[in-house]
């Protein structure tokens, strides 16, 4: 056989792949038209008759993005939310989960002969997935291409912040003099900064930050943050505060390096230790890991993530107050001194997951 013979079945392998790639994503289109979505994909085509080395392109809100081009994905790479992120080829992964990303930089060698790549913004699912080398799952490539759950990945993520952008997603409460709730880039633990809170300088004083959002279905969920502690000199406490309207639910938990302990609120409303005899580790640049879990259906806790341990909670109950502030979900994270100084503490990669296991 030819040289030219081969090419010549190449462009054909080449079309065919092509026809059957648009084929489905025109009846994946027309399926989901007939569903109610209006318009499931957004597509951004790019000339590759040029090269390009990190062309910036604007990512809209969507699930997935699909690569399609006609030709060979080889020396063509991604870089997702920023320029100095990891080199993505295209080659061994063409669909890739997005979660909060809102732009990538592209380069390709021109040398190829492609002419030109088509990339799908897929706001329902995936129309194709192909990985190249060995087999990973899909939480393993979204935590390799720069997805916060990290730390924990069971659950669906409903929410999350980096701390990249601004704190206006949160409300904020201060107690003291000098207690403040800023970003920082003094310490992160991804990305280029954090949630920078600082206590009052009164023992008791502090710093906190809330979230809220509409009353959600009830499946089990979790909390997960990214901190710091200055020193033994102070403590951190996360949880949710579940309102229906006639009542709220109170879950939290503490993290007390003074006393090497692990601590929920009871059904009474009394921090109670689950763990002791905990060796914790303070300063700013040592990051570690908290994840809550509870179940609002039952109402009890599920269990606790704190760094390399685990711990059943599921035979505690959660205290309930009587309430009736408007149904919804309020995520609080709170830092509080036990010293007459100032504490500055750091929050980085919150995440809020529901259908918990």
């Amino acid at each position: 056989m030819s040289l030219l013979d081969v090419d010549e079945k190449l462009d054909a392998l080449i079309k065919v792949n092509k026809d059957i790639l648009e084929a489905l994503a025109s009846a994946k289109r027309a399926e989901q038209l007939l569903q109610g979505f209006e318009t499931p994909f957004d597509v951004e085509e790019v000339d590759l008759t040029s090269a390009h080395s990190d062309l910036l392109i604007n990512v809209p809100p969507c699930q997935f993005i699909q690569a399609v081009c006609d030709g060979s994905m080889e020396g063509m790479s991604v870089k997702l939310a920023r320029q100095g992120a990891q080199a993505i080829l295209l080659s061994e992964c063409n669909a890739l989960p997005v979660g909060n990303i809102n732009k990538l930089y592209l380069t390709n060698d021109v040398r190829l002969g492609r002419s030109l790549l088509k990339l799908f913004f897929s706001r329902t699912g995936l129309l194709s997935l192909t990985l190249g080398g060995a087999g990973i799952s899909l939480a393993e490539l979204a935590a390799r291409l720069g997805a916060l759950a990290t730390f924990d990945r069971r659950g669906e993520l409903i929410w999350s912040d980096d701390f990249e952008s601004n704190l206006n997603k949160w409300s904020v409460d201060l107690q003291g003099v000098g207690a403040s709730a800023t970003l920082s880039s003094d310490s992160a633990f991804a990305g280029t900064q954090s949630a920078k809170l600082v206590t009052g300088a009164a023992i008791a004083d502090f710093a906190r930050i809330n979230l809220s959002m509409a009353y959600p279905y009830l499946t089990p969920f979790g909390l997960e943050i990214h901190y710091t502690l200055p020193d033994a000199n102070t403590y951190l406490q996360v949880g949710f505060s579940l309102y229906n309207g006639t009542n709220y639910l109170l879950p939290q938990i503490r993290v007390l390096p003074s006393t090497g302990k692990l601590q929920y609120n009871n059904s009474a409303g009394v921090y109670t230790d689950f763990a002791t005899g905990l060796t914790m580790p303070t300063g700013n640049k040592l990051w570690q890991f908290l994840k809550l879990v509870c179940d609002f259906s039952s109402p009890k806790y599920v269990r606790c993530l704190w760094n390399q341990n685990s711990y059943d909670l599921s035979d505690k109950a959660i205290q309930s107050i009587a309430s009736a502030t408007a149904p919804q979900l309020v995520v609080s994270i709170s830092v509080v001194t036990l010293a007459a100084a100032n504490k500055t503490h750091y929050i980085d990669n919150v995440i809020v997951t529901q259908s918990e296991p």
